[in-house]
């Protein structure tokens, strides 16, 4: 049986503190890379901060941001806020059900309110608990495409106010998000979901910085 490819690319930015402090403004920076995709299409790309890395320059610090994309983005010449660390570096990751990854998955697991109301208004708040934000990812990752080995998974949580901008006026509110991050290998369920997954999102909220998901084969060896 032949496998099922997903295909992506891989940048890395650096933005200055003030845009990368807010997860939504580094969102609104990177749409400039996809000139392709109309506003109000689906966002084309998935974003998370990279763990503890921050850059000092003369003007202040800068933070670096993992992109990910189905399409090799087209990053502007020159940025004001930010620089490209990284050009787009294509990676296709065979998948047939049954094989193994390591996995990381940054998301912010949320529940549709039970009201009929808040189901028709798509009404959704975020989970507290370890146990039912485990449970969400495990009912996600059946969805995506594969099952959780439990025995070598674990996950991180913690509370973060996100800003969400106007595009209009610039207008601001605040958001209370849980995130959370899961590593661990995975077993792969169904090759087609989990390349639609990978190349599209895991989760929901990703214009705050959440729903990547990011697998390596067991086989790596960063050296």
């Amino acid at each position: 049986m032949s496998p099922i490819v997903a295909r992506i690319h891989h940048s890395v930015i650096a933005v200055d503190f003030r845009t990368g402090r807010h997860g939504h403004r580094v969102h609104r920076l990177l749409w400039k890379a996809f000139p392709g995709h109309p506003p109000g299409a689906p966002q084309p790309f998935t974003f998370r901060r990279l763990d503890r890395v921050a850059l000092a320059t003369p003007s202040g610090g800068r933070v670096l941001f993992l992109v990910q994309s189905k399409d090799a983005p087209q990053w502007p010449d020159s940025m004001p806020s930010a620089e490209l660390m990284q050009q787009p570096a294509p990676i296709e990751y065979p998948l047939l059900t049954g094989d193994r990854f390591i996995y990381r998955v940054v998301a912010s697991p949320l529940k549709t309110l039970a009201s009929s109301r808040a189901r028709k208004n798509n009404r959704k708040v975020r989970l507290l608990s370890a146990e039912s934000i485990w449970q969400w990812f495990e009912r996600r990752a059946r969805l995506a495409g594969f099952r959780v080995d439990e025995r070598t998974s674990s996950f991180s949580k913690t509370t973060v106010t996100d800003v969400k901008f106007d595009m209009r006026n610039d207008e601001r509110c605040a958001i209370v998000n849980t995130r959370a991050q899961f590593d661990g290998l995975l077993e792969v369920s169904d090759p087609d979901a989990l390349k639609k997954a990978i190349e599209e999102g895991f989760s929901n909220r990703k214009s705050f910085g959440y729903g990547m998901l990011n697998i390596l084969p067991l086989s790596y060896n960063p050296s």
